[in-house]
């Protein structure tokens, strides 16, 4: 009857019989299964127990003998055996204490001997015994000059005998050995266990261990070898298993009575739960709530319940906002937006959607879009639409669809599924975007493109970009223009032109190599590069420009440009300034020799009427100082154009600075005189002054220029001041005056070349504006520098130079008084193609007392030398049919001229013309017009080096 009323009561009341009775079931055959399972244990217990045990013996036994063995193979590489097999003098004394120390290791007696390289004994630890097989086993290992291990049979049993040979560098033969040996049954004292070589006959592997030990012992094959295991006794249980028989029995008839009760109280509450469940699934969850009370599990599910309410009642209002929030998220996007279900259906579409198409929402409701959609795409919309719609993945589409206004505009529409948890396709969300605008962007980048394109043709430049590390680079269309037949050259050897193989190969390295320089330092670069042109003999130059891309530090970008145009104004440019060098070189020789004679008459005039009226010394002076004027004209002009083409060569040398502009004073004294200016000179009278270093003539001609300006920028008896002073490490000479002055806007350009103020028609003042820009040059090139100040027009200007000092100061050398000038009584040949000027200077000579002939070109010049064999040759270089380098050249391969002094008078001062002068036999170089006595000194003395 109980089990009868359990069985058909509720849920619970069933759940509490079964329970009881699986409860009792699982004591019984617990119970049952208990012994065996014990037992097996038990069994199992002591087999782990043995195995452990076995374990542990074998990792003891393992760690003494490697111990053992390292211990003993540090010990024979030890300094003091090696001492002891090198060094026998005293070796007793502690040898023996040594090997001593090692007899015995963690524990186990070890016998130790240390033996020459014979194998004879040397020494041997305290009781040490070795048989002769063991000492002639010990020679067999030395003979075969290995360290070896072995095992055999001793009086205690197995035992382990082991030798290292001793080996030093400066032999490879065993200078002797350690020998130790050692009882297997020292190293494992339990009774029941033993260590032997080998896995003997009928042992299981249970109460087997083999022994890892180090290379020189694994090849013996130690194991750990357990004799005899004790039986298990499982009497000694049966006892405690019958009272726990009883127990069980007892228990499970209490759990059968006691279960089905208890089990209808605890789940009382449980079954109101249940009432309350079964209202919320029928009417739904509203504010009800279930109420907490009962046991704790009970009260804690009810509060569970409840919260789980309270949470799906929150989600539910959340939900509903999040949909609000959605559809408004939607209405503000750029895109038109729409739901649909899983099948297709359009459900719903954003206020976009509606405000484009003009549709009402009942007009749009079941695919109402279609309505708008271009009829002529339909069919391959509707196409497109049901296999994406089949697929369940992300698709989309291009059509165009008709706006309120009844225009067609095409959109990109893209669909992406919407899924549940469980993967499970429920709607469809999708989105129309306008491709109005990205086509206008496109058409404008087209539009953009063509004009770059048109505005590479115009300017004939090419655009690449270039990956330094692939190679690979990218041209523009219009390359094969700029590049010309190299390009067409290189496409008919390969299709595809992405790199720069059509450049010749030293220009590919030379461009790579510029631009990973530029690349590195992230600057811009540039390269010239020289091409074949379609015309024989003509050539096409390439400018390439690059720079590093921004967004790929290994990448370039840049033009190549077609700059030979450029390049042939350039050779033009270079062409005009050689002929303009040509030309200045020959406007200076022309200028220079009317300039000769001119001079030759002047002095011939001095010569002979020494004391003339003043008004013919008046006009003598004129003429010389106008001839003067001229050849500084002419000198200032050559120096300009040397200057700027860097063809002057300075001297390096020490110079007085108080000589030199008492030499520059002198050199304008007669224009100051004629002019009547008053010459005012500051610390010209100091009796020491550091020297600079440079040279004396250009620092002459510096500071000689600035007077000579201000003496022609100075109204007649105006005052000219020229001052020295030391400031530091420089030295500063000024140059003052009180005349034109300059206006502040000509004051900045004023050492510019051909620049001067403006000035009356008359020219008064001369010159050619280039002595100003020479003087910066020259002062520039020394490491100094010039200024110009002036307070205005009018109000007078001043020239400051500034140069470094030389590091010692010396002391000036006195000014050497001039001597006088020398009479010549010497046979002197004249030879000049300007009539007038042989004429003038054969006089000058004629009148000085020389025997002079001339001659009229080089052809008579040779001859006359022949027949007149004079004692000096003054010759003209610019000779009509024969020049006078060959003339000099075939003098001085004749005896009676090989060693007489040549002279060269000429009218080109140029470096390359002293040079080849010197280089054709002449001894000095002297340029027209000449100073009369600089020529007079100079025939009257011997044959000396090139005159500069």
């Amino acid at each position: 009857m109980l089990f009868n009323g359990l069985a058909a009561g509720s849920l619970a009341r069933r759940f509490a019989f079964s329970s009881a009775a699986l409860a009792a079931a699982a004591l019984l055959l617990t119970l049952l299964a208990s012994w065996a399972l014990v037992a097996q244990q038990h069994a199992r217990g002591l087999a782990a127990l043995h195995a452990k045990e076995m374990d542990f013996h074998a990792s003891s036994a393992r760690g003494l003998l490697s111990g053992i063995a390292v211990r003993l193979e540090e010990l024979s590489q030890s300094a003091i055996l090696a001492n002891a097999l090198v060094d026998s003098a005293g070796r007793e004394t502690y040898l023996k204490p040594y090997l001593n120390g090692a007899r015995q290791i963690n524990g186990v007696p070890v016998h130790l001997m240390l033996s020459d390289f014979e194998g004879a004994l040397i020494a041997e630890s305290a009781g040490a015994r070795f048989s002769p097989d063991e000492l002639a086993w010990l020679r067999r290992q030395m003979a075969a000059g290995q360290d070896a291990a072995a095992t055999q049979d001793g009086a205690g049993g197995p035992e382990l005998l082991v030798v290292h040979l001793l080996r030093y560098s400066r032999t490879r033969t065993p200078e002797g050995a350690l020998l130790y040996k050692l009882r297997l049954a020292d190293v494992e004292h339990d009774a029941g266990l033993a260590i032997m070589p080998g896995p003997p006959d009928g042992v299981v592997a249970a109460d087997l261990r083999r022994l890892e030990m180090p290379p020189l012992l694994s090849g013996l094959g130690l194991y750990l070898v357990r004799s005899d295991m004790p039986p298990a006794d499982y009497g000694a249980l049966l006892p405690h298993y019958a009272l726990i028989l009883v127990v069980v029995l007892a228990l499970t008839t209490a759990v059968l009575l006691l279960g089905s009760r208890l089990a209808l109280a605890l789940t009382r509450d449980l079954r109101r739960l249940e009432q309350f469940s079964s209202s919320v699934v029928r009417d739904g969850f509203g504010m009800g709530r279930v109420e907490a009370r009962g046991s704790r599990e009970v009260a804690s599910l009810a509060v569970s319940i409840n919260h789980m309410l309270d949470r799906l009642h929150e989600q539910h209002a959340l939900l509903r906002n999040e949909n609000e929030k959605f559809h408004q998220l939607a209405d503000t996007i750029p895109q038109l937006a729409w739901i649909a279900d899983a099948h297709g259906r359009v459900e719903w579409y954003n206020d976009r959607w509606y405000a484009y198409t003009g549709l009402t929402a009942e007009q749009a409701a079941d695919n109402g879009w279609r309505q708008v959609a271009d009829p002529a795409e339909l069919p391959a919309i509707d196409g497109q639409w049901q296999a994406g719609i089949a697929s369940g993945e992300p698709f989309a589409l291009t059509f165009a669809m008709r706006g309120a206004d009844g225009s067609l505009r095409r959109f990109f529409t893209q669909l992406a599924p919407l899924r549940d948890a469980g993967g499970r396709l429920v709607q469809w969300f999708g989105t129309n975007t306008d491709l109005s605008p990205l086509e206008q962007a496109q058409q404008a980048m087209r539009q953009s493109e063509e004009r770059l394109r048109e505005s590479l043709l115009a300017a004939n430049m090419a655009a690449w970009r270039w990956n330094l590390d692939s190679g690979v680079t990218r041209f523009s269309e219009n390359a094969p223009s700029v590049f010309g037949p190299v390009w067409e050259q290189a496409r008919q050897d390969n299709d595809e032109m992405d790199n720069w193989r059509f450049l010749p190969a030293a220009d590919q390295a030379r461009l790579r190599a510029i631009a990973e320089d530029a690349l590195s330092r992230g600057d811009s670069y540039r390269c010239e590069i020289e091409l074949p042109d379609t015309a024989p003999g003509e050539c096409r130059w390439i400018e390439v420009r690059g720079k590093a891309d921004s967004d790929a530090p290994r990448s370039s970008s840049g033009i190549a440009l077609d700059v030979s145009e450029r390049k042939r104004a350039e050779l033009a440019l270079r062409l005009a300034d050689q002929r303009k060098d040509e030309f200045l070189a020959m406007l200076a020789h022309e200028l220079r020799n009317p300039l000769a004679p001119i001079s030759s008459a002047v002095k011939i005039m001095e010569l002979m009427a020494p004391d003339a009226p003043p008004q013919v010394q008046k006009a003598r002076e004129v003429i010389d100082r106008q001839a003067r004027h001229l050849a500084r004209l002419v000198d200032d002009l050559m120096d300009v154009s040397r200057i700027s083409t860097g063809k002057i060569v300075l001297r390096d040398e020490e110079v007085d600075p108080v000589a030199m502009v008492q030499r520059a004073i002198e050199m304008n004294r007669p224009l100051l005189e004629a002019r009547g200016h008053q010459l005012i000179t500051q610390g010209l009278s100091q009796g020491s002054l550091p020297v600079l270093r440079g040279d004396s003539t250009r620092l002459t001609q510096v500071i000689g220029n600035l007077i000579n300006n201000a003496a022609k920028y100075t109204e007649a008896g105006g005052r000219i001041t020229v001052s020295l002073e030391q400031q530091g490490g420089w030295l500063t000479i000024g140059v003052a005056d009180n005349g034109v002055g300059m206006s502040p806007q000509i004051l900045p350009h004023v050492f510019n070349l051909f620049l001067q103020a403006e000035r009356s028609l008359d020219r008064s003042l001369g010159g050619l504006g280039i002595g100003l820009s020479v003087v910066k040059r020259l002062t520039e090139l020394h490491g100094g520098t010039v200024e110009a100040r002036s307070a205005g027009e009018r109000l007078g200007s001043e020239f400051v130079v500034r140069l470094p000092l030389a590091r010692a100061a010396v002391s000036p050398a006195p000014a050497a008084a001039p001597a006088s000038l020398p009479t010549l009584a010497r046979r002197i040949l004249v030879v000049d193609d300007n009539r007038d000027a042989v004429d003038a200077l054969a006089m000058m000579l004629r009148l000085n007392g020389s025997d002079v002939e001339v001659a009229y070109d080089g052809a008579s010049g040779l001859a006359t030398a022949q027949s007149f064999r004079p004692d000096a040759i003054v010759l003209d270089i610019g000779l009509p049919g024969m020049d006078g380098y060959e003339v000099a050249r075939r003098l001085r391969t004749r005896p009676e001229t090989a060693d007489k002094l040549i002279v060269a008078v000429t009218g080109y001062g140029q470096k390359e013309d002293r040079e080849r002068a010197h280089a054709s036999g002449f001894d000095h170089h002297l340029v027209k017009p000449i100073e009369s006595e600089n020529l007079i000194r100079l025939l009257a003395g011997q044959r000396g080096s090139v005159s500069q």
